[in-house]
């Protein structure tokens, strides 16, 4: 995910929200060794994580490849980072990734591999590809985003406070396109002409230009939230379904036209209708 992009989502997430989720603790004293800190549990994780079989999670190779990414993003840190020195960022930096490490290893994995990656691939041209220190600081937050997303692919079980918790987490980092795609389809099932009338490609549109009109976020950070969304793929059955709508158990077909073949059984229907009103 590119620094820019990167940057937009961080200011939509609910902050105050994340926080009370995460027992964030205003009072914590700051770590003035937190960059170096954070590096070593990082590189210590890589090393020696394994798998419910007792495999490494990542080979030797992966290892390598993963660690060397993770120096860079530090060195850029080290040059010129004021997010881990001031108090406010030092100590959301510190929660955020204590939180992460306080997950099942499956969500860690996830949120180091989204961390290091998305950092050290936030630039295509130049050469220097390694995020600024802004992103550094707030991929801190977002890698949880694609951890989150792993749990709920994984299959695994979880308690129903738990799930809760993701459920609020998932929310608090994410723009509030969920709300947004929920109202378009409600006005669409008042609406079932306009929505016969209109393409897949332009209900698309018609949804697109709705988020962006409310939240001032580009396309392509819009798709790629909406493919996060857990059920996205049941709203983009509805979105390409030809001719018909079916939401909330009622389905409504396209008009027939009227055709002299059709008169007159359209007429008996026509008389049968006046006998019930």
């Amino acid at each position: 995910m590119a620094d820019k992009e990167v940057h937009q989502n961080f200011k939509h997430i609910n902050l105050d929200e994340y926080k009370r989720i995460i027992r964030f603790n205003n009072s914590a004293p700051i770590i003035t060794t937190l960059a170096t800190n954070i590096k070593q549990q990082i590189i210590n994780y890589i090393n020696n994580a394994t798998d419910d079989t007792g495999n490494l999670v990542w080979s030797p190779t992966k290892q390598q490849e993963l660690i060397e990414q993770l120096e860079k993003i530090f060195h850029k840190v080290k040059q010129c980072s004021d997010y881990f020195k001031l108090k406010k960022t030092n100590i959301l930096i510190k929660q955020s990734f204590d939180f992460a490490f306080k997950q099942p290893n499956i969500f860690k994995n996830n949120y180091i591999e989204s961390f290091i990656k998305d950092n050290a691939e936030a630039f295509s041209t130049g050469t220097d590809n390694i995020s600024c220190d802004k992103g550094i600081y707030e991929r801190f937050v977002l890698s949880m985003v694609p951890a989150i997303t792993s749990i709920e692919s994984s299959g695994i079980l979880l308690d129903p406070d738990t799930q809760h918790m993701y459920d609020e987490l998932k929310n608090a980092l994410s723009p509030p396109i969920l709300p947004i795609l929920q109202e378009w389809l409600n006005e669409m099932t008042r609406n079932p002409d306009l929505w016969i009338n209109l393409t897949p490609e332009q209900r698309m549109n018609y949804l697109t230009q709705r988020i962006i009109q409310r939240t001032n976020m580009d396309e392509i950070t819009i798709t790629r939230l909406l493919n996060q969304l857990t059920y996205w793929n049941y709203y983009s059955n509805i979105i390409n379904m030809p001719g018909e709508i079916q939401l909330g158990g009622k389905k409504q077909k396209r008009k027939r036209k009227f055709t002299k073949k059709s008169k007159k059984s359209t007429k008996k229907q026509s008389r049968r209708f006046k006998k019930r009103v």
